[in-house]
């Protein structure tokens, strides 16, 4: 066999090299760990399984981001402040400003009070897929009514409450009496929401969706009622409200894992409205005695307001993806309250009076995203 001469100079570079791998090699699994170390302090293990850095994004975890749909269906409860429509009191015979003096104990309004209704909410919205940013929109539908009715008994008689006891005891001493009255009053509800947020993990199980976006609301309500004391002698009110707003909102939506599917979630959203109250007022009186004299039979008006929103809701969740975390399913039962300041304005006397409205409930809602 032919010998092969290896030239001196790369036997000392392949010398070098092997000694230069060899020391470097501790110095390299030093570096590793610290960089494994350095990744595990700024990343996060979501209670669903997954990691990501800090603050890793909460939202469905899919393959691919896209749209998301919504069908909600609530069943609510709606109250307001100016619920009395009459009035009974013993021993009421005469009218005019020299009327009685109302007696001791003096009896409080006959109030109509709102049902349990059923509405639904649905919404879209999308999946941004930088950064995990989502979008959307959201549309509510409610619409509730009830019905009262009220006689007068024996030596009693049926006033036309208005909204405070001062008033009642003004309309006792100057106002004619009637033997029955009734209340119908309906009120339909539309609200429409664009938000726009990210949902990322605080912790291994808690997760925070802040929002930004624009409330609009809108109350239309009608309210007829009726006093009779025989015919020909009756008088009805057919009083509407009409109430718009809008304006920049903004909200939190918290969950607390406590497994990979189902967590317990927590909410407040705010809002600052432009509003606006258009009111109407029509009577028809066939009261002989002049009952009603001073009280406008035709009357219209807007008004112009800053009216705040709160909303509150908690409740459970579960998700799950599938097919390849290509889609994921949703539901969520949760307790809803919403409070409108000064969104009522149904005139029964000479000027509007402004009242809060309040919703509450329960909504449970259908997600699927794709």
């Amino acid at each position: 066999m032919k010998k092969v001469k290896v030239p001196l100079y790369m036997t000392g570079l392949g010398i070098a090299l092997a000694n230069t791998s060899f020391a470097q090699q501790p110095d390299l699994e030093t570096r590793v760990s610290a960089i494994e170390s350095k990744l595990n302090d700024s990343s996060t293990k979501t209670a669903r399984g997954t990691y990501g850095a800090n603050l890793a994004q909460g939202s469905a975890n899919l393959q691919d981001y896209g749209f998301y749909v919504s069908a909600d269906a609530i069943l609510f409860h709606l109250y307001q402040d100016n619920s009395g429509y009459a009035s009974i009191q013993p021993g009421v015979s005469g009218v005019g400003s020299g009327g009685p003096t109302p007696p001791a104990g003096f009896i409080p309004f006959h109030s109509s009070n709102f049902n349990w209704d059923f509405g639904f909410k649905t919404g879209l919205g999308f999946y941004s897929p930088h950064d995990f940013w989502q979008t959307g929109f959201e549309f509510t539908y409610f619409q509730t009514q009830t019905k009262a009715q009220t006689a007068a008994g024996s030596g009693q008689s049926v006033l036309q409450a208005n909204y405070t006891m001062e008033t009642a005891e003004a309309l006792y001493n100057s106002a004619g009496s009637f033997s029955t009255a009734s209340d119908h009053w309906s009120v339909t509800f539309y609200n429409l929401d664009w938000k726009l947020g990210k949902n990322f993990f605080v912790s291994k199980y808690l997760s925070i969706l802040p929002e930004i976006g624009v409330k609009t609301a809108w109350f239309y309500q009608n309210r007829n009622l009726r006093y009779d004391a025989g015919l020909p002698t009756y008088k009805t009110i057919d009083a509407q409200d009409n109430y718009v707003g809008v304006g920049p909102k903004m909200d939190v939506l918290a969950k607390f894992f406590l497994t990979k599917n189902f967590s317990i979630l927590g909410g407040v959203d705010v809002a600052l409205l432009c509003a606006t109250n258009s009111t109407s007022y029509d009577a028809v009186d066939n009261v002989s005695q002049g009952f009603g004299s001073g009280l406008p039979y035709s009357y219209n008006k807007k008004k112009h307001h800053i009216s705040p929103y709160l909303g509150l809701n908690i409740g459970l969740a579960y998700d799950t993806n599938f097919q390849d975390d290509s889609f994921n399913f949703g539901v969520k039962v949760a307790y809803e309250q919403q409070y409108y300041n000064k969104a009522s304005r149904l005139i029964y006397a000479d000027e509007p009076s402004a009242f809060d409205v309040s919703m509450q409930g329960v909504d449970v809602s259908f997600i699927f995203s794709f």
